[in-house]
């Protein structure tokens, strides 16, 4: 029999599903992957450009998770990848009240309800739905992370074993792993859990270079190698994660946290592993790598989880402070007023920002579609294209050979931009590199942005060896890419 709070749960999944079918959206990026996916099935090669040996995914099992649904939906299996997505948020969430209704076995299904419904607000945030169900492997990677990092309250060591798999995911997935051996070592000290746990590592990194190695033939993603040599703003990026660390902008689930976690002493065990992963997780992605968008949502899980814990924590704190029925009476008033108020906020919000971006989303993928038609129609599959980002008009070009910068999916590219003396910027404006990648690449075409375009007409190599082919509009409300320009090198080799 179905428990009556895990209505909630199910109701939040439904109506995600619904807000899948109504306002589709996704990355550039996620088109690398389906692209990998497509050649994959295709060719039995996992890589972006087909005849390159590139392990291009950041997750090495995506590309294959995907095949699934490529392989069940056959041409339209994209536009299905929303609805899986939405499902996979559902079903974190429904772990999410799974978890906090085995840490209070003894509480009402009234303060269940409350803690899970207390989760609603953060779930409903744009930043989880948006940047979560953005088509890469952030909604994957979140359902395996409520199963396997969420604790229970059996914290025994030996069930961080199956945290250190999210590997396979992720590269950083590891510190699920981390986060779960401290704390449960912390709670319940063992020895031979230490050596159970690290054992299990060991073996998850084992397979996650030999599968690198038999399936794309070297082990570290070609992207994470490609923005290792990005001028990042670190101490930008430092700022970024402390603000996160203040339950991104929800301020009154931080302070139900907070007061749980000063006033009862046990949701501090509920809460330490979680924690400690939030704390390596900031870390990481602070002073390691860079905070790109869908990176941020796996932090949402967290952040619901200790909100639904505090919630009914405090309630039962209070309930045995003041057993008084006017003070229960206004107490449930309040946390429904509260939580309803904080759920049509968030819910409004929400669907502005989704109804923007999947309008922009829609002309993206048309425009793209456009481009990639007449890179088809025009040039043949031998000639090599430079573009930046490669997502989207890579995906409708799926037979061309791309050249993208800074070599996200081009292990050549990537290797040229480590050599400079600095680290390269993240868009393609610099005419510095931009001439020294003409020099020594010699594209047959270049696909430009308008600020690309400006940058590159400085050059006397693109004025003299390039000649315009096309100019195509691509997203109105982006100044840098309002169009795209298509330029063609001259049959005859520059004299450099």
């Amino acid at each position: 029999m179905i428990k009556p709070f895990y209505i909630l749960p199910i109701g939040t999944a439904a109506g995600l599903i619904w807000i899948a079918f109504q306002y589709p959206f996704a990355f550039d990026d996620a088109f690398i992957s389906y692209r990998i996916t497509e050649n994959l099935i295709a060719f039995g090669r996992p890589y972006f450009n087909f005849q390159d040996s590139v392990n291009t995914s950041t997750s090495l099992i995506y590309p294959f998770w995907n095949s699934i649904w490529a392989l069940l939906f056959k041409e339209n299996w994209t536009e299905k990848i929303p609805i899986i997505n939405a499902v996979l948020l559902g079903f974190s969430f429904w772990m999410l009240t799974n978890r906090i209704s085995q840490w209070f076995p003894k509480s009402s299904n009234l303060f269940i309800g409350i803690g899970a419904a207390s989760m609603i607000p953060i779930w409903l945030d744009f930043r989880n739905i948006l940047y979560g169900n953005s088509g890469l492997e952030t909604c994957l990677y979140m359902a395996i992370l409520s199963v396997v990092a969420i604790p229970g309250p059996k914290m025994a060591i030996r069930y961080s074993i199956f945290s250190w798999w999210l590997i396979l995911i992720r590269p950083e997935g590891p510190l699920a792993g981390v986060a779960r051996l401290i704390s449960a070592w912390v709670l319940s000290p063992t020895k031979s859990g230490w050596r159970t746990s690290l054992f299990w590592a060991f073996g998850a990194f084992l397979v996650w270079f030999i599968s690198g190695l038999l399936l794309f033939e070297n082990v570290v993603p070609q992207s994470i190698v490609a923005k290792s040599f990005h001028h990042i703003d670190r101490l930008m990026e430092i700022k970024k994660g402390l603000s996160y660390l203040l339950f991104v902008n929800n301020p009154i689930e931080l302070g139900l946290f907070l007061a749980g976690f000063i006033l009862v002493p046990d949701l501090r065990k509920a809460s330490l592993g979680p924690i400690l992963w939030l704390i390596l997780y900031l870390l990481f992605y602070s002073t390691i790598a860079a905070w790109w968008p869908w990176y941020v949502p796996p932090m949402f899980l967290v952040f619901a989880f200790l909100t639904g814990i505090s919630s009914i924590g405090l309630l039962e704190y209070l309930f045995k402070k003041i057993n008084k029925p006017t003070f229960r009476l206004l107490t449930y008033g309040l946390c429904i007023g509260l939580v309803s108020a904080a759920i049509w906020h968030n819910s409004r919000q929400t669907l502005e920002n989704l109804k923007e971006a999947s309008v922009a989303f829609k002309q993206r993928k048309e425009a793209s579609e456009t481009i990639g038609k007449f890179i088809t129609k025009t040039f043949s599959t031998e000639k090599t294209i430079l573009i930046e980002p490669v997502g989207l008009i890579g995906w409708y070009s799926p037979l061309h050979h791309f050249l993208d910068y800074p070599g996200l999916t081009n292990e050549k590219m990537s290797s040229f931009l480590e050599k400079k003396k600095r680290k390269i910027p993240h868009r393609l404006t610099d005419s510095k590199t931009d001439s020294s990648i003409l020099h020594h690449f010699e594209p047959d075409v270049l696909v430009l942005w308008r600020e690309e375009k400006v940058e590159f007409d400085k050059l006397m190599e693109f004025q003299l060896f390039y000649l315009e082919r096309e100019k195509l509009p691509y997203f109105p409300g982006d100044q840098r890419m309002d169009s795209v320009w298509i330029y063609e090198k001259l049959f005859f080799q520059p004299l450099y």
